[in-house]
Formats: structure tokens, C-alpha cells, sequence
């Protein structure tokens, strides 16, 4: 199911510095390979780099640091 989703021609997959998840999908499940086609994903982070030149002087660029300086809250992780 996992493969149908990430692979169909008409979804788009949005996540924030998806290169680390999919280094866990090619650590703990060796056998799929969906992941290795991705034909349409948007990583916000990089999105984030591009408009925000100076991130590095406004908290960073992890994904709590984003949230702080674009919606002005704290990101709760553990939720």
C-alpha cells in the first residue's frame, strides 16, 4: 500500500527533510523499494532555505525552529 501511495503519478509527498526518513525506510525495510521513485515530493526544508536566506540568524532550520519563526509556537514533538 505504502508503494501505491508514494508512487502514484498524481500525489504529492510533503515532508519536512525527507532525505533522513527515507534513510530509515532504506535501514528498516531493505525489501520495499517505493522509495527509490518518488515522482513527486515537496521537502519544505529545502522550501524553507530558499525563501528564508538568512535562517541560519533566525533560529535555524530544523523543523521546531521553522514553526517557531513561521507560526510564532513551539512544536510539541512527543505529540
Amino acid at each position: 500500500m505504502l508503494g501505491r501511495i508514494f508512487t502514484h503519478k498524481s500525489t504529492t509527498i510533503v515532508g519536512f527533510s525527507f532525505q533522513s526518513d527515507l534513510a530509515q525506510f532504506r535501514s528498516n525495510c531493505p525489501n520495499m523499494r517505493f522509495f527509490e521513485n518518488i515522482p513527486k515530493l515537496l521537502d519544505l526544508q529545502d522550501l524553507y532555505k530558499k525563501a528564508v536566506p538568512d535562517f541560519k540568524d533566525m533560529g535555524g532550520f530544523g523543523l521546531a525552529a521553522v514553526c517557531q519563526t513561521i507560526m510564532g509556537n513551539k512544536l510539541c514533538k512527543g505529540e
